[in-house]
């Protein structure tokens, strides 16, 4: 399916100090077919903006580490831009919208804070850090080796790809250059580069409802391989979460092309297939009306009534009674929390 080429905007670091965007140049390999505008803002800066400008655009990207909540980056502030921003950031997504997060990590731990404030919390769990004597650079749970999955391409997403690897010859002020690398402690000036993931998502589900994860991407060099790319489809629009490096590291081929081309015709990612507040609301008849009946049936026994259109009658009049009173309830604590300011 053709379909017109795609604006995105790419959240970063803000200017004075600003770890490494390397989403223009990839998203420069797509141009024009795929891609017409590529565009950084920095969200720090010009808090103000984003929300302004996002309904023009296609794709919104999160920058690796954009959102991790570093105060030396600005990164503090966009974290809670989006804490305090989520429903509006998802009715974009929901319009058709595309939202892809690279990985928000410190020290190469994923931050659960960041998946959070764009998600819900917990939506999406992530791994911790390594046990180890001294605190440090997450050393255990990265690396530079990743697969496609067979749910992927059951989404006929990333054609052709199998295993991803990171591009060989990196060194960290590709992602870190000057001055933000003096924002490096000197343990973490390492001088080659070859990480593609650090850390995970757990497989533990959430029980939200809003999102259905698919695993797209995940390690290809652990006993035990974990996810490190899902998405999920929301309204007319789609979600791409991980927490993995995606630009600069090689990927414009295998991921980055499928990603921002993503269609709801092509690549139908699921729904959520339940909402625990629908949920609730199906299952509240049959459940006042199986307490009614119990509490009939103990009632008819106590005063000997056997008669089984009676018991009927009880249980309709007690299904009723209790509906009146769960909703009146509900009436009254709306109105108690309004009146006390909760």
């Amino acid at each position: 399916m053709n379909a017109r080429p795609k604006r995105a905007l790419i959240v970063a670091d803000w200017e004075r100090l600003s770890r490494a965007v390397h989403w223009e140049d990839d998203l420069r390999e797509l141009q024009p077919h795929i891609i017409s505008e590529a565009k950084v803002i920095r969200l720090a800066d010009s808090p103000a903006s984003l929300l302004r400008e996002l309904v023009n655009w296609d794709i919104l990207i999160l920058n690796f580490d954009s959102i991790n909540g570093d105060p030396i980056f600005g990164s503090d502030a966009a974290l809670a831009w989006f804490r305090h921003r989520d429903p509006e950031l998802l009715g974009w997504v929901a319009k058709g919208g595309i939202l892809i997060v690279e990985g928000q990590t410190m020290l190469s731990v994923p931050t659960q804070e960041s998946y959070d404030a764009l998600f819900g919390q917990a939506e999406l769990r992530v791994s911790g850090p390594s046990v180890k004597p001294v605190p440090g650079l997450e050393e255990d749970k990265t690396g530079g080796h990743c697969k496609i999955t067979n749910k992927a391409k059951r989404y006929n997403l990333f054609p052709g790809a199998t295993k991803i690897t990171c591009t060989e010859g990196l060194r960290v002020d590709h992602f870190f250059p000057y001055p933000a690398n003096l924002a490096l402690s000197t343990t973490n000036e390492v001088s080659n580069w070859s990480l593609l993931y650090r850390g995970w998502f757990s497989r533990l589900p959430a029980i939200s409802g809003r999102f259905r994860w698919v695993t797209l991407v995940e390690t290809d060099d652990r006993q035990i391989n974990q996810r490190v790319l899902v998405g999920a489809g929301y309204g007319k629009g789609a979600t791409f979460v991980s927490t993995m490096l995606l630009a600069g590291t090689g990927q414009t081929r295998n991921l980055i092309r499928s990603l921002v081309q993503w269609n709801p015709d092509d690549n139908p990612l699921p729904k959520p297939w339940w909402q625990p507040q629908k949920a609730l609301r199906w299952a509240a008849a049959p459940l006042f009306s199986a307490v009614a009946s119990v509490i009939t049936t103990e009632v008819l026994k106590l005063t000997g009534v056997r008669r089984v259109g009676s018991q009927w009658l009880w249980a309709g009049g007690l299904t009723v009674a209790l509906t009146l009173v769960i909703s009146i309830t509900r009436w009254i604590w709306r109105a108690v929390s309004e009146l006390l300011g909760l």
